[in-house]
């Protein structure tokens, strides 16, 4: 179900955010916190992962011309995170600017170490994404990083 829409500007420079999260609470807190640091902002929120993937699918021409972000939980009934990136895998060719972050409740170390091997995956983000978080991927340096 595709739960929040801020506004639907695909191909106009601006960025793009996603968050895919089956969890409606936590997309409803990551709009209200990205809402905040990234006012112009074009925002859309899928409870589930196929229409997340449909979208980019749709949008897949026009979003090269976007920043477009990625915010991805990993334990999901339909698809998991890990099946998304798979699946994501030959629509990122296409993107010239984009960028994905893994947003998980998950402490575990395996899923974190799988997120670092992961070539599409620029962050591995603890629950709730909180604007310092937001703030901190901005400022991120590494090539991987890890922000609690």
């Amino acid at each position: 179900m595709h739960i929040c829409r801020l506004q639907k500007n695909v191909g106009t420079g601006i960025m793009q955010i996603i968050v895919v999260d089956d969890n409606k609470i936590n997309n409803i807190i990551c709009s209200a916190n990205l809402k905040h640091v990234y006012p112009a902002v074009s925002l859309n929120c899928y409870e589930n992962p196929n229409e997340a993937i449909s979208f980019l699918r749709t949008e897949l021409n026009v979003l090269k011309s976007d920043k477009l972000h990625i915010f991805l939980d990993l334990n999901m009934p339909e698809m998991d995170g890990w099946e998304f990136l798979e699946t994501f895998r030959p629509l990122s060719l296409a993107l010239p600017d984009y960028h994905l972050y893994i947003l998980s409740s998950s402490i575990a170390e395996s899923d974190i170490e799988e997120a670092r091997k992961h070539d599409l995956v620029e962050a591995f983000v603890q629950k709730p994404l909180t604007r310092e978080k937001i703030i901190r991927l901005q400022m991120k340096k590494e090539e991987f990083d890890v922000i609690e």
